[in-house]
């Protein structure tokens, strides 16, 4: 009996490390259920891509909107990664993703942000989004990690530069500034430290650990 139970268990586990992502999605946010199996296709796809690592992406989705694509930000950020509607990055990303479909300035708001809750055009977005963080780290000499996305999507867009003064930042300053409770860059700290654990804890899932 007891081995007629394993069995069964190992059946049933998620053999692949996309399916133990979709496992997890669903673990943690469980009304993304009818959709944890796509975004889990594209969180892979879409890294694959961009030659970044999985739990990247699906940690900042975590920590953005809790896996919730109707998630809605207080400053018109919108989806699974929180991206905000009228970011002119947004334009190029869209027009490789869709070279025939009308300009992202040229579209109704509503169809923008449509784009932004759909689980395959958000991903591909947040991923560019990504890919442009760690060219920016590799310019500075740094590689991308928590204490560099942080900013990107806390401050927004130019976050990174805005934040660091251009591309000569060092690891020190972005450590001190993280670490600074009063002002605008407050909540650096916090989300730096969440989405690291987001990030070592999805690896863990991913590698079947």
């Amino acid at each position: 009996m007891i081995a007629i139970l394993i069995a069964a268990t190992i059946i049933a586990a998620p053999a692949t490390p996309q399916q133990r992502l979709a496992a997890y999605i669903v673990q943690r946010q469980p009304r993304a259920e009818p959709y944890a199996a796509q975004l889990a296709r594209a969180i892979f796809r879409e890294a694959r891509r961009v030659r970044l690592e999985p739990a990247a992406l699906a940690a900042v989705a975590w920590v953005e909107s809790r896996f919730d694509r109707r998630a809605r930000g207080s400053a018109q950020e919108y989806g699974l990664w929180q991206l905000i509607r009228t970011d002119y990055r947004m334009a190029a990303s869209w027009a490789r993703l869709r070279p025939n479909a009308t300009p992202w300035r040229k579209l109704p708001r509503a169809a923008v942000i449509g784009a932004l809750r759909d689980v395959d055009v958000s991903a591909y977005l947040a991923a560019d989004e990504l890919a442009g963080v760690r060219a920016w780290c590799r310019r500075a000499g740094h590689r991308i990690s928590a204490r560099w996305i942080a900013p990107r999507w806390v401050l927004g867009p130019d976050g990174v530069h805005r934040l660091h003064g251009g591309r000569r930042a060092h690891a020190q300053e972005i450590d001190r500034l993280a670490h600074h409770q009063s002002g605008p860059r407050w909540p650096l700290r916090g989300y730096t430290r969440a989405l690291r654990a987001e990030y070592r804890r999805i690896q863990r899932v991913i590698r079947g650990r």
